[in-house]
């Protein structure tokens, strides 16, 4: 789940690939040759909510296209990941948030409602966003299915999945993501 976005971003680059390209490449197989033992940890703590962490990075694509990522929680197990470019132009990083808000936050609530569906008992579920901005508005248009809540952006999970991060924060987050560090 860690190498999701590389991967994203160099299947975009196929068709031509540069010598920096090829650099990158090298880069990622060689994390995931040194990671390929890792394991997903899938804990058994008491599952009380889904919760999301939805992040977006505004313009990040070479047409200004911004793009979004959501990573799930169920307890304190990581259990679906997913990033994707933003299909509409936004004009700020309010808006670029507010989008991959809008565009993510059913994957969550689908996965609490199969959850509920088979016999769970779970509060209501947890957007966690970075943005204050959009988190207002998320809270105003979903009061009543999901709650919302700020978080710092040094703890956004999401960021792993919507823009480049590397050192101790990748390392961090990527551990998170995996369940072998809470």
């Amino acid at each position: 789940g860690d190498a999701v976005l590389p991967v994203l971003y160099l299947s975009t680059k196929v068709k031509s690939p540069t010598a920096l390209d090829e650099s990158k490449l090298k880069r990622v197989v060689g994390y995931l040759k040194r990671t390929r033992d890792r394991c997903k940890v899938i804990s058994t703590t008491e599952i009380e909510r889904v919760e999301m962490f939805i992040d977006a990075s505004f313009s990040s694509h070479p047409d200004g296209a911004g793009h979004s990522a959501i990573v799930t929680f169920v307890g304190s197990t990581a259990t679906i990941l997913k990033s994707i470019k933003q299909k509409i132009g936004t004009k700020n990083s309010t808006e670029a948030e507010l989008v991959a808000s809008s565009d993510l936050y059913l994957v969550g609530l689908w996965l609490h409602e199969f959850l509920e569906s088979l016999g769970v008992v779970l509060k209501k579920p947890v957007i966690y966003q970075d943005n204050k901005s959009t988190i207002a508005l998320v809270q105003s248009l979903l009061n009543k299915r999901l709650r919302s809540r700020h978080l710092q952006t040094s703890e956004m999970i999401a960021d792993v999945l919507s823009k480049p991060l590397c050192g101790e924060k990748f390392y961090t987050f990527a551990a998170r993501i995996q369940g072998t560090q809470s």
